[in-house]
């Protein structure tokens, strides 16, 4: 921290977050509103545990929020779903109505409503059904490049027997 501080402290200036490894010979108030993390900063083991804490932190969040923005779509389909029965039901409506000129301006609006309202919904069911596939593929390629390594440190380690 002690040969960084003009960086750190023109980045508290800039208001730019500080995350900082703060060893007991230096001051953690130079950090500002950053995060301190107390550790020894000689210490690359420590240095890495803490950074690999770090990554796994910043996976797991970008995973919550791929799944979140992909819940939220399919929220906004399932919204779409509703409009498009009650633009059916409209039509049918009109239709029974069997107002001439009127009915079948109404009966073309409902039909031109009920057919971009279908073809939103099966674009959204379309779009969420690839997100999972594409995700469940990358998982069983993660898992099989797991196995290979598995495979290939056991069937090092009986050579080397």
């Amino acid at each position: 921290m002690n040969k960084e501080q003009s960086a750190v402290k023109e980045a508290v200036k800039m208001g730019v977050p500080v995350v900082g490894f703060v060893d007991t010979n230096c001051d953690p108030m130079l950090i500002g509103n950053g995060y301190v993390i107390p550790t020894n900063d000689d210490a690359p083991r420590a240095i890495n545990i803490i950074l690999d804490y770090l990554i796994q932190a910043v996976e797991a969040g970008q995973k919550d929020a791929t799944s979140n923005k992909q819940e939220k779509k399919e929220a906004v389909a399932a919204q779409k779903e509703p409009a498009a029965k009650k633009a059916s039901a409209d039509k049918k409506e009109v239709q029974a109505k069997g107002d001439t000129a009127k009915g079948d301006t109404a009966v073309k609006a409902a039909d031109q409503k009920e057919k971009k309202t279908a073809t939103k919904a099966a674009s959204a069911k379309k779009q969420s059904v690839e997100k999972k596939e594409s995700a469940s593929k990358e998982k069983d390629a993660a898992s099989k490049s797991t196995e290979t390594k598995k495979k290939a440190a056991t069937s090092k380690a009986s050579t080397d027997k």
